[in-house]
């Protein structure tokens, strides 16, 4: 990549470049956004952990896996994890029983136009109940069976990639 150009500097970036593809020279865009990690969280009762917030963007409240950038420096993507699971779910360090990283493998989140990468974390926890939390972003978290996050994936609350994929990961462990 060449002639790197800033069109835009926030939370994220977006650089203009050229480059070739099949003998031309063309324009591109790279969004350069963060990588990040998601928990596929399971409770003693075999429930996956949801955690429902509200997505401006898209105008919806949705139900989703709990998952964080990997913004901070220093910190693994399950120590990550590990402290949004603190923010997001309000589950301690004691509550978790295993970590098992990347049972599926991490993936580019938009391949046409970032490098930015999701990966993932199997979280056993201790038995957990439904609540509200105190996070600015999330309303709650849910402990759900596979059944009622179809259902949820049926009727659009669930509409990220990463929480469908993974509840046909789950299916294909039954």
């Amino acid at each position: 990549m060449e002639n790197m150009k800033v069109l835009y500097k926030g939370f994220n970036e977006i650089l203009q470049f050229e480059t070739e593809v099949k003998g031309r020279k063309v324009k591109r865009e790279l969004l350069v956004a963060k990588s990040a990690v998601a928990g596929i969280v399971i409770d003693e009762r075999n429930r996956i952990g949801l955690v429902s917030q509200y997505r401006p963007v898209i105008k919806q409240h949705t139900k989703e896996l709990p998952a964080g950038v990997l913004d901070k420096d220093g910190l693994s993507a399950v120590d990550t994890l590990v402290e949004e699971l603190l923010e997001e779910c309000e589950i301690t360090q004691e509550e978790i029983l295993s970590i098992k990283e990347n049972p599926i493998n991490p993936y580019f989140m938009w391949a046409g136009n970032t490098d930015a990468v999701i990966s993932f974390c199997e979280v056993r926890v201790k038995a957990q109940e439904n609540k509200q939390v105190s996070d600015a972003d999330v309303d709650g978290v849910e402990w759900v069976t596979l059944e009622e996050m179809k259902k949820y994936i049926e009727d659009g609350t669930i509409c990220d990639s990463k929480t469908n994929m993974v509840y046909y990961y789950l299916m294909a462990q039954r």
